[in-house]
């Protein structure tokens, strides 16, 4: 049996391709976004995504680009662009698989336990713990899966702090502005915006790694991995 996540935004399909792969024997969950997604994944891993590529929040190319990067699962994307353009964008951002809609449910299900053995026969899970970013408050440091450093500034530090205790979960601006000693917060203030688009660079260029704090519209912010601090 396969754990699989199917992130589609039309309820109907979701729900029918859940119930279809479900009969075929699967462990099978859906998400209706990105952001639903990512909550999802902070808790629990799976062999196969499948992803559209019309998402709320972000889309299915992004997030399989972020898969390929930080995640093992093999990725399926699930799309009515059929372009060949569109299809070497998605194998370019990490799919395993491109299909165009309207896509059978036999193939599909052929495609998922196809991939899942070739996931489980690679072997290739890394241990749970070199998985996660590490928060070290004592040091100011962030440890990334890859094992390099990043040396953090105090707000930079206050803002993972929060970040880590809450993975999984949205973050507001208010929230957070105030947890780092910002006092009155300004609701259209840029500051912590452009603050946490320095993090994400200093991490990029030091670690390798991309850092996986998604910012939410209109909401604030999710961490989408697992992350531990001591």
């Amino acid at each position: 049996m396969s754990k699989v996540i199917i992130v589609e935004d039309d309820i109907e399909l979701r729900d029918s391709l859940i119930d279809y792969l479900s009969e075929c024997g699967h462990d099978v969950q859906g998400a209706g976004s990105a952001i639903e997604f990512y909550q999802t994944l902070a808790r629990e891993d799976f062999d196969v995504v499948i992803l559209d590529v019309n998402l709320p929040h972000y889309d299915g190319l992004s997030v399989a680009a972020h898969l390929s990067e930080s995640n093992d699962a093999a990725i399926i994307v699930m799309t009515v662009q059929g372009a060949i353009e569109d299809r070497v964008r998605g194998y370019k951002a990490g799919a395993d698989l491109y299909m165009v809609k309207p896509v059978d449910c036999e193939e599909l299900a052929a495609a998922v336990l196809a991939l899942a053995k070739k996931r489980r026969r690679s072997d290739r899970t890394p241990e749970p713990s070199s998985l996660s970013w590490r928060l070290n408050l004592s040091e100011f440091q962030l440890t990334a899966p890859s094992g390099r450093c990043v040396d953090l500034t105090r707000n930079e530090v206050r803002v993972m702090e929060l970040i880590a205790a809450q993975a999984g979960a949205i973050v507001s601006r208010i929230e957070l502005m105030q947890f780092i000693g910002k006092g009155v917060v300004d609701p259209d203030s840029r500051a912590l915006d452009a603050a946490i688009s320095r993090l994400r660079s200093k991490v990029q260029s030091e670690c390798g790694m991309t850092l996986p704090l998604q910012t939410v519209q209109n909401a604030g912010f999710v961490f989408a991995g697992d992350i531990r601090s001591a």
